[in-house]
């Protein structure tokens, strides 16, 4: 038996990958206006490959 679609995407974009489950709570937070919740977000310890890009979001958000 396959899983539920559902299932699916939650076992790609948050299992395979906790960095895009976090993305997804910046954007997230982002979208509400939560600013307190997106930069506790952005504070998060990243991935090598990724500390560059949300050091840069998170300056641009401090800056706004």
């Amino acid at each position: 038996m396959l899983p539920a679609a559902d299932d699916f995407y939650v076992f790609v974009f948050y299992k395979a990958n906790p960095d895009l489950a976090v993305i997804w709570a910046v954007g997230q937070k982002m979208w509400q206006r939560d600013f307190p919740g997106t930069y506790e977000n952005l504070k998060k310890d990243w991935s090598d490959g990724l500390r560059p890009i949300m050091d840069a979001v998170l300056g641009i958000m401090l800056s706004v």
